[in-house]
């Protein structure tokens, strides 16, 4: 299970810039004959024209530019493992190639999950565009229960419903996005939602596979017949890509 955000965020931003000035070619205008060039007598049919390279007249300046604002998301702790929350944009030194870079903006994020006072109830989620637009708020934590039956067993998947449970109902609130997600799902086919009942149903309905082959898709069924060995292999392999892994998937396990 991994937490995207806690309760305590400094962000630094640092704003990196690029400019470039260049100058295009100057040349004839499209249309104009050339100096010097022989104008065709009225007397005499006119030659077959010949396509002149199309250019301006004089030059014109070119412009490129590009700006890479990155966002650095800090959580800073002390010997205690308590959160500091105190400090100040001096306090934080940013550095690429070892070389300094200027934080431009900097602000502490303090989020538990509720919504502030006065604030409509959140959003529920019901499309893609929904989770995007959730996601996208300092204040909302992500939460992504990665249900591995490939390498957990029936019998601990079994145990490990009731803590799971209670965490989903004790810790979980109302502003946090919560993603189900299974070994097969593609990262971007994650099911994301804010209701705990939902939630709550894929936990019971978790079984762990580790040592049980019965193919339950149509991936599975292309090596159900391999040696245990090779299917274990099989099986490591896709959950090792499982968070790297994008559309086209074979499905959920």
């Amino acid at each position: 299970m991994l937490n995207r955000r806690t309760s305590a965020v400094f962000t630094l931003a640092v704003l990196l810039g690029v400019l470039q000035v260049g100058t295009a070619r100057p040349g004839a205008q499209a249309g104009q004959t050339p100096s010097g060039a022989t104008q065709p007598s009225r007397s005499q049919p006119p030659a077959p024209a010949q396509q002149q390279p199309v250019a301006t007249d004089q030059a014109q300046p070119v412009f490129r530019g590009g700006i890479n604002f990155v966002r650095v998301d800090v959580i800073v702790t002390d010997k205690k493992g308590q959160q500091v929350t105190d400090l100040k944009q001096s306090d934080f030194e940013v550095t690429e190639d070892k070389k300094p870079q200027t934080v431009e903006q900097f602000r502490l994020i303090k989020i538990d999950g509720n919504p502030k006072p006065g604030d409509p109830p959140p959003h529920q989620i019901k499309t893609v565009e929904d989770a995007e637009v959730e996601l996208a708020k300092d204040d909302v934590r992500l939460f992504v229960i990665f249900f591995d039956d490939y390498h957990v067993r029936l019998g601990n998947s079994l145990s490990v419903k009731e803590p799971l449970s209670r965490f989903i109902r004790d810790q979980i609130r109302p502003n946090d996005v919560i993603g189900l997600m299974y070994p097969l799902t593609p990262v971007n086919d994650i099911d994301f939602t804010r209701n705990s009942a939902t939630v709550l149903s894929a936990i019971n309905n978790f079984k762990g596979r580790k040592f049980d082959y019965t193919p339950m898709n149509q991936f599975e069924e292309q090596y159900a017949r391999y040696p245990t060995e090779v299917v274990e292999q099989v099986r490591n392999g896709v959950v090792v890509t499982a968070p790297h892994r994008r559309g086209g998937g074979a499905g959920k396990g």
